[in-house]
């Protein structure tokens, strides 16, 4: 799930881009000096190992965006922690960046973590995060299965769709992520299965001809409480699915919010947690459900 994280974050990269003009004077022409800048992207997740740490570096504007070719793969990595100190090793599979070989050793709750980034060229990235303390249970877990109803619009109360979570001391706010598992197939997942039967997107009135609602797989929001109903626009596809709820840490509420529509995904200096770069160093506690959402369209 953490890697939906990542990809609903990954966009951000494109905003990240810096570019330097200069001008001496009305009539000389307009040099574009492009100044590279650094990206990090690192979240700790409570009680699961650490990795898919990423050191990338930003892209100009007048070549086309390649993103493997962003990577930095030889910088020295440490995450410490209660006096350890971890130096991270870099891994080309999912999920792709820095990770701690030994998976055994787990992010803890309430407790300080320091980030370290020394690059080839000499220069210190630092970053710290505070994981939340406590944990995430369901009190009313996402039922089972049920089915996407035809009229969006003219919806009954759907006692399926309510979720309740416990309480993380110290969290204001929640992330709830809804991700579809496979947006290819649907048959293959039904009683008796049904190979010819393929997945489609779930009707969505607001976002019928928006077809960039469709690039990014999960849907996700803020709440402000611990309790909501799953609305039926979080869908985009039917089939399995992934519910998560987030309780983070102040760098890792601020870093969604930036990617968020509230921001319109503008970078802002001043929501980043890590020093010498673009980025963020943060932790959350999660807690993730599955269901099946069946077709109930023609």
């Amino acid at each position: 799930m953490k890697k939906y994280i990542n990809s609903g974050v990954m966009k951000l990269i494109f905003f990240f881009v810096t570019i330097s003009f200069i001008v001496s004077s009305c009539e000389d022409d307009i040099p574009n000096d492009y100044i590279m800048k650094t990206y990090v992207e690192a979240f700790l997740i409570v009680d699961e190992p650490i990795s898919g740490i990423k050191v990338l570096e930003t892209q100009p504007l007048d070549k086309p965006f390649d993103l493997d070719a962003g990577w930095i793969s030889d910088a020295t990595v440490k995450i410490k922690n209660d006096g350890s100190i971890y130096e991270l090793a870099y891994s080309n599979s999912t999920p792709k960046g820095y990770y701690l070989p030994d998976n055994s050793i787990k992010v803890k709750p309430g407790s300080i973590y320091e980030l370290e980034i020394i690059l080839k060229d000499g220069t210190r990235i630092t970053g710290m995060t505070t994981t939340p303390n406590g944990s995430l249970q369901w009190v009313k877990p996402p039922k089972k299965e049920f089915y996407y109803p035809k009229d969006t619009l003219k919806l009954p109360g759907v006692d399926s769709l309510e979720l309740e979570w416990t309480n993380v001391p110290d969290t204001y706010f929640y992330i709830l992520s809804v991700v579809c598992n496979d947006t290819l197939e649907y048959g293959k997942y039904l009683s008796p299965a049904n190979p010819d039967e393929k997945n489609r997107r779930a009707y969505n009135t607001f976002a019928k001809d928006n077809n960039d609602y469709y690039l990014e797989i999960p849907s996700w929001n803020f709440i402000a409480n611990t309790k909501t109903p799953t609305v039926w626009l979080a869908f985009k596809w039917f089939g399995p699915q992934t519910v998560t709820i987030y309780a983070g840490d102040y760098n890792f509420l601020r870093w969604f919010m930036q990617a968020s529509n509230f921001s319109n995904n503008e970078s802002d200096p001043l929501k980043y947690s890590v020093n010498n770069a673009i980025g963020v160093f943060g932790s959350a506690i999660k807690l993730s459900g599955d269901f099946f959402l069946f077709k109930n369209q023609p």
